[in-house]
């Protein structure tokens, strides 16, 4: 009782390191300070989930099943494929893939604001769209790329990134 460590230190959540993974998503700086390319956490890309989910509520429709369904089916994935990407002697785990693709969700939960006061369903709307899209496959892959040395593949690894998050943004829209 008075000898337990406190609840998020026991479940290995720092509060301090998921503030800075949000600043690192929302600035596209500092991935490589404070640890934050190699801090996995799923408390953070959980709530990014829930926010995401909550937005979409708040537009009348209920996409919880959906969310965690696409998800992490696309995590596996893409954690299966880079996997078969990562030099020898790396490797992603299952719940790293899950941590990073989730973290990196955060651009459409603003979307997702956003669609709940304006109808994105437009030229507007769709360049906004492809304008978040893109910020959350630039973060996912900067974030593979400095947490498994990985800057040659890039590329390889962006392709199945930017179809994961053209998903979610589908279902901002419709």
């Amino acid at each position: 009782m008075n000898g337990d460590p406190p609840l998020l230190e026991d479940l290995d959540i720092d509060i301090v390191k998921i503030k800075y993974k949000f600043i690192a998503i929302l600035t596209q700086r500092g991935f490589d300070q404070h640890g934050i390319a190699q801090y996995d956490d799923m408390g953070g890309a959980l709530l990014v989930f829930i926010i995401f989910g909550a937005f979409l509520t708040l537009k009348g429709r209920l996409e919880f099943g959906n969310i965690y369904g696409f998800g992490l089916t696309g995590c596996l994935a893409i954690g299966t494929l880079i996997n078969l990407l990562t030099p020898r002697g790396y490797s992603v785990e299952f719940l790293t893939c899950i941590s990073i693709l989730g973290y990196s969700l955060l651009p459409l939960c603003v979307l997702a604001a956003i669609s709940v006061v304006y109808n994105l369903n437009g030229p507007i709307g769709w360049f906004l769209c492809s304008l978040m899209v893109f910020w959350c496959t630039i973060t996912a892959t900067k974030f593979f790329e400095y947490g498994l040395d990985m800057a040659d593949k890039k590329y390889l690894i962006a392709y199945p990134i930017i179809l994961f998050y053209s998903m979610f943004m589908l279902l901002t829209i419709f």
